[in-house]
């Protein structure tokens, strides 16, 4: 115990050097940790500021009903017949469910989207990773509307497909709700940001070499 206080330790004092020496690595920190005070804050006064409240709750309100919309319209291409609550924020399809003893309170219920299933949190992720790590603006103003939509159909993709193990194998929703779509989600927001790291570093390597190029003999 005392070994691992000593290297913690040793760390933390190393780190400060580590940062001088990575200052690419030390301003994307640093950004992060503006964005993560920003979230905070703004949190903050959503819930203690009743007017902010509100406005926050209509814009999730109204955010929810264009999601359960998109849903149900992928689940009639997929020869689904979807039954939308847009009051009671639910979604489910038409038909008998599958019931047991042990899950049989899903059977009417199908699947309820709350301010959770919006993905908030995993978008503005990915807005402040894009956000902070270096790259031209112009090209952020466009890969960064492009992953939040992926982000946006892939939560899609996740809530149809809930609404269906609902129907058919409710045993097996509770797992997939909690752990593999978060994960499948996460794993898109991390592949999403390599795939901005080696942009970044190709277009530094292609301005690295343009030079070269202009300044050799004919």
């Amino acid at each position: 115990m005392f070994f691992y206080l000593i290297r913690i330790i040793s760390i933390f004092n190393a780190l400060p050097n580590f940062l001088k020496k990575n200052p690419i690595l030390s301003k994307f920190l640093l950004r992060l940790l503006l964005f993560f005070i920003v979230w905070k804050t703004a949190y903050f006064f959503i819930w203690r500021v009743d007017s902010l409240g509100t406005a926050y709750h209509d814009f999730s309100v109204w955010f929810i009903g264009g999601i359960l919309y998109c849903t149900s319209l992928f689940l009639e291409l997929l020869q689904y017949d979807p039954i939308v609550d847009y009051a009671a924020r639910t979604i489910r399809t038409a038909g008998e469910y599958y019931a047991s003893e042990e899950f049989s309170q899903w059977e009417t219920l199908g699947v309820e989207v709350g301010e959770p299933c919006i993905g908030y949190g995993v978008m503005y992720l990915f807005f402040a990773l894009i956000s902070s790590f270096p790259g031209h603006n112009k090209v952020k103003l466009w890969f960064i509307p492009m992953g939040l939509s992926f982000i946006y159909v892939l939560n899609i993709l996740r809530i149809s497909l809930l609404t269906i193990l609902v129907k058919f194998k409710p045993e097996i929703w509770e797992m997939n709700h909690k752990f593999v779509f978060k994960i499948v989600v996460y794993a898109l927001v991390f592949f999403l940001w390599t795939r901005w790291f080696k942009m970044v570093e190709n277009k530094k390597k292609a301005e690295s070499i343009e030079p070269d190029i202009e300044e050799s003999p004919a």
